[in-house]
């Protein structure tokens, strides 16, 4: 398999429409001790629509249509792909150069996460996150890709900084 040369994608906790009710996505910041993982799939946070063949994203966060976009700016469409988390297989192979990763927050320590799981648990988009890189370092071993990871970070209520960490 050759893949594409740029894959972008985020962890299956930004990857929902949250049957377009907001509140739904704050779910991802409870203890995945205490929600089901099957209802919090199904029933709060669907995943977004995919093909099923490539696992291409149908929609995605914001801030991969920006990196996308600024990609077509130098690159042919046809290498940036934008894969579903759950298929990151298909869009992955010897032609990738880099795999780019958006998380809200990779570390699960905001303050809505920390005030729902009171340090001792585990909010769900830290697990979803941590399932995603998983996959994406076994296939970087396999295909020897850069892993490129953004995020938009809090260093106070008033400032906003751009995260960006680039894994050798």
């Amino acid at each position: 398999m050759h893949g594409k040369t740029f894959v972008l994608s985020a962890d299956r906790s930004l990857m929902s429409h949250y049957r377009d009710n907001m509140l739904f996505g704050f779910i991802a910041c409870m203890p995945a001790e205490k929600v089901n993982k099957h209802i919090y799939e199904q029933v709060f946070c669907p995943s977004v629509e995919f093909n099923r063949e490539t696992g291409e994203a149908a929609v995605a966060p914001l801030g991969l249509r920006r990196v996308e976009a600024g990609l077509m700016c130098g690159f042919d469409r046809k290498d940036i792909f934008l894969a579903h988390p759950d298929h990151m297989e298909k869009a992955i192979g010897e032609d990738t150069r880099i795999v780019g990763l958006n998380v809200m927050d990779p570390l699960g320590v905001g303050p809505v996460p920390s005030a729902t799981t009171q340090g001792t648990q585990t909010p769900i988009n830290r697990i979803t996150f941590r399932a995603l890189c998983n996959r994406v370092k076994k296939l970087k071993e396999k295909y020897k890709f850069k892993v490129v990871v953004g995020a938009v970070g809090r260093g106070s209520f008033h400032s906003r900084r751009k995260i960006v960490m680039i894994m050798a």
